[in-house]
């Protein structure tokens, strides 16, 4: 009896060691491309866009390229960020700090896959834990999920001979932003600002619009733009598209639009509308006006002029001539 014991003792504690070890069934997971060497690292998406009702749970991938041309270890690092203030837009990673609508401490990487290694040409991808608690608010909540290179030893700044200080001479890394909405009431309100041409006159393509877009409301809007142009008739010549991939709340961001057409001369009005909102329900415009001197166009004109006023007064002379012979 006790050899039997003994067995069944040994086989328990086989399973249940084979039972520990097994990685979840998310797990990150490696395969080999064929990349040329420029020194850096690729993430992608470069920004994930989620709806998750609060008490619920999503799963979200990325993944990490390596183009250093040799091994290197990596580390994973969730930031929160916010829109930077000012008109120039783009957003403002916070360390250690949380943000006013966080998102880090929802998101969880596994362990064994916060630390990794990558070969040339090596792609890593790597699954995202995302719960929302049940005292999650409606609206918009934003983290960064970072890779960064590990710094070798010969790239760490001697402090004294023998020693290591913790300053690094280089910090390669790249980030991916998760932007989270909750679902529920929330407030969506933009306003469209400063619309206008860098020049009042120009004297040739291209013609250029800039434009500002401001999010007070409570979760991050994308505004899609619209440019219609009309000459000095009254006539629309042709249409802009454009518009901003997110503009967080409490925040704005700027805009520039390039109309390339050539051969223009005159007066022009710019029509801008903004949309946005659940369901592109909301709706901002604005106008401008820019004046044209193309001198080829200019020329052209001219030279069409001279030549039908040559041959107009050519034709005139003739019929004076056979007049006065009558």
């Amino acid at each position: 009896m006790k050899i039997y014991k003994v067995i069944a003792i040994g086989i328990t504690a086989f399973i249940l060691s084979r039972v520990m070890t097994v990685r979840p069934a998310y797990a990150l997971e490696k395969k080999q491309l064929t990349v040329e060497i420029k020194n850096d690292i690729v993430i992608s998406p470069g920004r994930t866009e989620l709806i998750v009702d609060k008490g619920k749970s999503a799963t979200s991938y990325f993944t990490v390229t390596s183009r250093l041309g040799e091994t290197r270890d990596f580390e994973i690092a969730i930031e929160d960020f916010e829109g930077a203030k000012g008109r120039s837009g783009g957003v403002n990673f916070l360390g250690k700090e949380k943000g006013r609508y966080s998102l880090k401490d929802w998101i969880a990487v596994d362990p064994a896959d916060r630390s990794f290694s990558l070969k040339n040409g090596e792609v890593a991808k790597i699954p995202l834990n995302i719960s929302v608690p049940d005292s999650a608010q409606p609206g918009g909540y934003y983290a960064a999920v970072f890779a960064r290179i590990k710094p070798k030893q010969s790239e760490l700044i001697e402090t004294k001979e023998g020693e290591v200080g913790g300053q690094v001479k280089i910090v390669t890394q790249a980030a991916s932003l998760i932007l989270l909405r909750v679902p529920g009431p929330v407030i969506e309100k933009g306003t469209l600002n400063n619309f206008k041409t860098t020049n009042k006159i120009y004297f040739g393509a291209p013609i250029r619009f800039t434009y500002d877009f401001r999010n007070d409301g409570t979760v991050y809007l994308a505004p899609k733009v619209t440019i219609d142009l009309y000459n000095m008739l009254g006539s629309r010549v042709e249409g802009l598209t454009g518009g901003l991939s997110f503009v967080l709340p409490d925040s704005s961001r700027n805009d520039e639009i390039n109309w390339n057409k050539p051969w223009l001369l005159g007066r022009y009005r710019a029509d801008i509308k903004a949309v946005f909102g659940a369901g592109d329900e909301q709706i901002q415009t604005a106008s401008t006006t820019f004046y044209v001197l193309n001198a080829k166009m200019a020329g052209l004109l001219l030279g069409v002029l001279v030549f039908f006023y040559i041959i107009f007064h050519s034709v005139l002379s003739k019929f004076e001539i056979r007049k006065k012979r009558r």
